[in-house]
């Protein structure tokens, strides 16, 4: 894994400081810009919505305010409903029927047609081009409806126009009944047509007015009961959906065979009941965001570049003094030069400045503190060496218990002579030089051990001992199962006798172990705790801790099997359910029949 730098750290520290702030800049302008857009989007969608709707409400009005005053007037009345069953073939009555029409309401130029309905049959139809003419006809259905709605006025849109004529221009148009009098029944008609391209034009001049291309929306335009009146073009079921959107007061529209979703708006008509929907592409509402998303991005790695130069900058005239005077101390502790040398000429830093000074001091200081340690060291070798030659030399011990095992033989004390012979292999074992042994060895040792103790407690002592064939020839340190069970002697016999002390190896699965357990009375808490934070102290060191000569306890002997199995150690103890203490030794990645050679395994 690469180690991360200062460099490093302050130009990345910079960076994402300022990508943090421009994200937080751009999000919350893109935020902000997004609502702005959407309700411009929506205000403009509105106010097409409803100028489209009052334009086309105009000309609605203007038919409805022809209508009206025509069926109202009581000369038209009185006229129109003359008895004269021979008004069919009169042309002078159309003529009358005319100009009583624009005495009353004005011209007709505007208007497309009117068609006139009397109860009995008579149809009196008229267009601005001078054509008019009365014929008897059968009632149509939007009559039929007309007269049902009892004078209530209906707009609709044909296909056709319809009257005799026989011309096919669609046609936009009203049509309500009206009564002879007041208390008769409506059943006569009054109906004013005007051409769809009128409706159409107005709806194209709305569209084009204020706008480009780009944002380009469609305008629909439907009736009072759903009735598609523009555009002509649109397939029945797009305007079904839409009217059907329309009705549940949807914000978003889909139209079939295109991907794109639409915004729209509509706006209703009081008179006529029309319901104008003007719509445009999310995608058109979007663009402007869009773009301005797009510059921002453009600016901010504009800008970021500008920035990360900068911190690249800065960063180096921080960083390379620093990397000088560390490649000077990696120099001197890996011995290519006796002492650390700084430049002669420190950087033009506060900070960088005192460090150099600071490491100058600790050189000349360094140096000092080498030269006090060698001299310490040599005189604590001395002392120490003075201190061996002063010791017993073990052979007199050797030499006099074999010479009071003699004594014994003589005599005939056969007990004697076993606990002196004994007693000098525990003593020649524990002087040995020899560091590494097999677990055969140590097992073997520390039976000896133990025999001399019970024979001391004569009776009140029962011991065990198991070691698998497959583990007599297991590497370990010398001298660590006989002070366990020296522990377990000490300990233990404080509780009331009979004792037993078991020392116990067999094999895992994925290695060895030994346990050394007794029945005494076990490790108090505070024991334990003391134990444990030893045993933590040693494991967070880093150099090799010192070893006392005397020092024969669990943290002793935890140490010396760290520094012989490292990493493959478990070194766990503590209190047996059924009483006493217990230590096991665990090694893993060792199996059984392990090579004869003690130095085959292990590490020495």
């Amino acid at each position: 894994m690469k180690r991360s730098t200062i460099q490093r750290k302050i130009f990345t520290c910079y960076a994402g400081l300022f990508l943090g702030i421009v994200a937080v800049f751009l999000l919350i302008g893109i935020g902000y810009m997004s609502g702005v857009l959407q309700k411009n989007a929506q205000q403009s969608l509105t106010q097409q919505a409803y100028s489209v709707s009052e334009q086309v409400e105009t000309q609605n009005t203007a038919m409805y305010g022809f209508a009206t005053n025509l069926s109202l007037s009581s000369a038209f009345r009185t006229y129109f409903f003359q008895p004269n069953v021979q008004t069919v073939q009169r042309n002078d009555s159309n003529a009358g029927i005319t100009e009583l029409a624009f005495s009353i309401c004005g011209p007709l130029n505007d208007f497309y047609g009117l068609n006139i309905f009397r109860e009995d049959g008579l149809r009196y139809v008229y267009v601005p081009n001078g054509t008019s003419i009365q014929l008897q006809t059968k009632v149509r259905e939007i009559e039929k409806e007309a007269m049902d709605s009892k004078g209530k006025p209906i707009f609709y849109r044909t296909e056709e126009k319809e009257n005799s004529l026989g011309d096919a221009e669609p046609v936009v148009g009203i049509i309500q009944s009206f009564a002879y009098g007041y208390g008769n029944r409506y059943t006569n008609t009054i109906e004013v047509q005007q051409r769809y391209s009128v409706y159409e034009k107005i709806v194209k001049n709305a569209q084009q007015s204020g706008t480009d291309s780009a944002s380009r929306t469609e305008v629909c335009i439907f009736g009072a009961d759903g009735q598609l009146i523009y555009p002509r073009e649109l397939k029945d079921g797009d305007a079904a959906a839409l009217w059907k959107s329309v009705c549940a007061k949807e914000k978003t529209f889909a139209v079939s065979g295109s991907k794109d979703r639409y915004v729209g708006r509509f706006c209703r008509s009081e008179l006529s009941g029309w319901t104008t929907l003007v719509l445009q592409k999310t995608s058109q509402v979007t663009l402007p965001m869009r773009r301005l998303v797009f510059f921002g991005l453009l600016i901010a790695a504009l800008v970021l570049l500008v920035v990360l130069l900068l911190c690249l900058s800065i960063s180096k005239s921080i960083t390379v003094p620093i990397k000088n005077l560390q490649r000077s101390v990696q120099s001197y502790y890996r011995g290519n030069q006796p002492e650390i040398h700084l430049s002669q000429t420190p950087p033009e830093m506060d900070e960088l400045t005192e460090l150099y000074h600071a490491f100058e001091a600790m050189n000349k200081r360094m140096q000092q503190y080498t030269q006090e340690l060698v001299t310490v060291k040599t005189s604590n070798l001395k002392s120490q060496f003075a201190e061996l030659q002063s010791q017993m030399n073990p052979h007199f011990l050797y030499n006099s218990l074999s010479y009071v095992s003699m004594m014994c033989e003589e005599s005939g004390n056969e007990q004697a002579v076993a606990y002196c012979r004994g007693l000098a292999d525990l003593l020649r074992y524990s002087a040995s030089s020899v560091f590494k042994v097999t677990l055969q060895d140590e097992m073997k040792h520390v039976q000896t051990y133990l025999s001399l103790i019970q024979k001391r407690y004569d009776g009140m002592l029962d011991t065990q001992t198991e070691l698998p064939d497959s583990l007599r020839k297991m590497p370990m340190p010398r001298l660590v199962l006989q002070p366990l069970a020296e522990n377990c002697i000490k300990y233990a016999l404080n509780s009331q006798p009979p004792w037993f002390i078991s020392v116990e190896a067999q094999s895992e699965a994925d290695g060895w172990s030994v346990t050394v357990s007794d029945t005494g009375n076990g490790f108090t808490e505070e024991k334990l705790r003391g134990i444990r934070e030893k045993i933590r102290a040693v494991d967070s060191l880093q150099e090799t801790p010192g070893l006392e000569a005397g020092g024969m306890g669990l943290v002793n002997t935890y140490t010396r099997l760290r520094l012989f199995y490292r990493e493959r150690l478990e070194f766990t103890f503590g209190n047996q359910e059924e009483g006493g203490a217990f230590v096991k030794i665990a090694v893993k990645g060792e199996s059984g029949n392990a090579s004869d050679d003690p130095r085959a395994c292990g590490r020495g």
